[in-house]
């Protein structure tokens, strides 16, 4: 049987490599610890012929165990015969053993694999957009559950074809292999839970690569190398051994000399990319090296992955192994002459004629390997050369640690600094607040004013105004201390017409001074209802329409505010055309005490308004574009009208330099305040 479209395919996750997937492109296709199957698995519970996949009279494909010591499982049930179906859990031995993933057919592009009771998994495709998982019926996969958002998670591919999972500060969480995330990048295998108890149940499986990084190793047992120390064995790293006057030579003081430079230029990089690529170019330049690549452990899966490579090759999966699991240096002068490596195919396929693979470590932590290779010329390591390069690998290992150390140390300094300012406003709030609540109390002496003149529609307007504003002033408050307290909102929901909300909003910003500079549009596309806490609601929306006044020049300034109905959602867009936010910074606004507005900005404004909109189960976003403006956009679940349907009002109002005017449509008596207003 050739390889085609339709061939199955298995996805090795349980192994100290990366997940890397191969064809069943014959059949019996073996699986075992031999060298002789069709794929090898070195693995102590790992039988060595273990299993094969066969297919049956009918064409279905079926895993037979064949005897094993640790017995072979299906989606965690042992079987001896089982029929295979795309999206299976294949285990090879007891706990701790190889994990397989069967798929029916190769995944060309990256999918979710959607797990239900009682139905065959349902493949997900993800493609080059954001892949939104959540409640709401827009969503790319909607989960009907109470315990889920109506915007839970997405997934968005980034720039270098990595997927990246983001939880939307959901109410029951997102998991990626039982550990719960705010982000993290995918790997095949990921197994992805939305909300506990999981309302869904996903796994991640990336495209088949067209060629495997690591060959494969056809050996029996792991080969071993023609050289094979230990740290201690290291005169680099071993003062004992340097004190010896026969272990000094003149090539080992110019290696020494090397690695003191080497050392303060790799101590000095200030992330993992730069640090490979300094280490790898230096060690070009000491070494004859065609090629080399260095692997560091993914401290969530545990698997090593590539960060960094120079030249053309191919590494060995089974020295890579030997490495790890036994912590020593390897070399092989030439590996061809090497009766050791005869069945090792994967050196053979990569024509590497001398092989250098040390352990990467700190001491107290192992973080990796470095593999290095000349791929034509036998003879040119020696163990010098080994010794150096487990000395460097050793500065390496600590310039990782020191790297780690210092993103440790500013995560728990931006907590801490974030916790003592959350305590201090906290603090601060409460005696506003008492201090706050004593000064507003005279301003409900407008009360009396208001039934003294009860007929005059200007003082109406006015004493509306100042009601509100003290309203405000005190909500805002109670707000902020909440978001200190970190304690959930509990409002009180009614249903409200949005479109007359909107307007007796902006008829009572009108009166802003700085708002009265700009051009304020305001258009109703439709007239949608929403269940909301209507004094909520308008803080945020004139937080935003605020941030658009900030945004804009005097004179100049344009903002539009606009309502409309998309895909059961209430819509509210507030678009300005400012100087809008650079894309490095978008993401950014989201984050406490982060700010533009420089002095003049708390950088809460928007982390409140997102949790008054998210507390009435819609979404805030925002898109923006240097130089051309920005727009928020407030998504509300629409409800249904009441059943008495609303008076008609006027489509549209704008200000122009001044107060706003209403469009050529007959006002109605109910908008009296608003017509004078405007």
């Amino acid at each position: 049987m050739s390889a085609s479209a339709s061939s199955p395919t298995l996805w090795v996750l349980g192994s100290d490599l990366p997940p890397y997937a191969v064809e069943v492109t014959d059949f019996p296709f073996t699986l075992g610890r031999h060298g002789s199957n069709r794929l090898p698995l070195r693995h102590m519970d790992v039988s060595r012929y273990h299993a094969e996949i066969v297919k049956l009279d009918n064409g279905d494909v079926a895993l037979r165990d064949l005897n094993s010591s640790g017995g072979s499982f299906v989606n965690g049930e042992p079987i001896t015969e089982k029929r295979l179906a795309d999206g299976d859990d294949i285990r090879l031995g007891k706990a701790g053993g190889i994990h397989l993933l069967y798929l029916d057919s190769p995944a060309t592009e990256a999918f979710l694999l959607e797990y239900a009771p009682d139905k065959p998994p349902q493949r997900k495709r993800l493609g080059a957009d954001k892949f939104i998982i959540g409640r709401n019926p827009d969503c790319q996969l909607t989960l009907k559950s109470s315990s889920v958002s109506r915007y839970h998670a997405e997934i968005v591919r980034l720039a270098d074809g990595a997927y990246r999972l983001r939880d939307l500060n959901s109410i029951g969480g997102t998991y990626v292999n039982d550990q719960s995330i705010r982000e993290a990048e995918l790997k095949t295998g990921d197994v992805i839970a939305i909300s506990k108890p999981a309302a869904g149940r996903l796994r991640f499986v990336g495209a088949n690569r067209p060629l495997p990084l690591f060959g494969e190793d056809e050996a029996e047992a792991e080969p071993e190398t023609t050289l094979a120390i230990s740290e201690r064995q290291t005169r680099f790293l071993n003062p004992d051994l340097m004190r010896e006057t026969a272990n000094v030579n003149a090539k080992m003081l110019r290696r020494l000399s090397a690695l003191y430079d080497l050392s303060h230029q790799l101590m000095t990089q200030a992330s993992q990319a730069a640090l490979t690529e300094s280490w790898l170019a230096a060690l070009f330049a000491a070494l004859p090296l065609d090629y080399g690549v260095v692997l560091v452990s993914n401290p969530q899966t545990g698997q090593l992955e590539v960060v960094g490579s120079r030249g053309q090759g191919q590494p060995s999966r089974s020295v890579i192994a030997r490495v790890q699991k036994d912590r020593v240096g390897c070399l092989s002068s030439d590996t061809r002459a090497d009766a050791r490596f005869a069945s090792t195919q994967s050196i053979a396929l990569a024509t590497a004629r001398a092989i250098l693979a040390v352990p990467i470590s700190s001491g107290k932590r192992f973080w990796g390997v470095c593999y290095l290779s000349n791929e034509r010329n036998p003879g040119v390591f020696e163990s010098e050369d080994l010794e150096f390069v487990m000395a460097t690998a050793r500065t390496a290992g600590l310039a990782l640690e020191n790297l780690n150390l210092i993103h440790e140390l500013r995560a728990t300094q931006n907590m801490l600094v974030q916790s003592d300012r959350l305590a201090t406003m906290g603090k601060m709030c409460a005696s506003i607040s008492h201090e706050l609540r004593n000064r507003l109390a005279l301003i409900s002496g407008v009360e009396v004013i208001q039934l003294k003149y009860p007929h005059d529609p200007d003082v109406a307007r006015l004493t509306e105004l100042a009601m509100h504003g003290q309203r405000r002033a005190l909500e805002l408050v109670e707000e902020i201390r909440l978001f200190a307290r970190n304690s959930p909102a509990q409002y009180a929901f009614e249903l409200h017409a949005l479109r007359p909300m909107l307007e007796r909003l902006l008829s009572l910003m009108c009166v802003d001074t700085e708002l009265k500079r700009r051009t304020i549009t305001f258009q109703a596309l439709a007239e949608p209802y929403a269940i909301v806490n209507e004094a909520k609601i308008e803080q945020a929306l004139i937080n935003l329409v605020r941030n658009a006044v900030d945004a804009t020049p005097p004179g100049a300034g344009a903002i539009n505010v606009s309502l409309g109905v998309e895909q059961g959602m209430a819509t509210i867009h507030i678009a300005d055309n400012g100087h809008g936010i650079p894309a490095e910074l978008l993401p950014r606004i989201w984050e406490p005490f982060f700010t533009t507005k420089g002095e003049h900005g708390t950088g809460l404004g928007l982390e409140i308004c997102r949790r008054i909109v998210e507390a009435h189960h819609g979404r805030l976003m925002c898109s923006s574009q240097v130089g051309v403006g920005t727009r928020f956009t407030i998504l509300l679940p629409a409800a249904a009208p009441p059943t008495l349907p609303a008076p008609p009002r006027p489509a549209a109002m704008r200000q122009t330099g001044g107060l706003p005017t209403l469009a050529s449509r007959p006002a109605v008596p109910s908008q009296d305040c608003l017509e004078r207003s405007l």
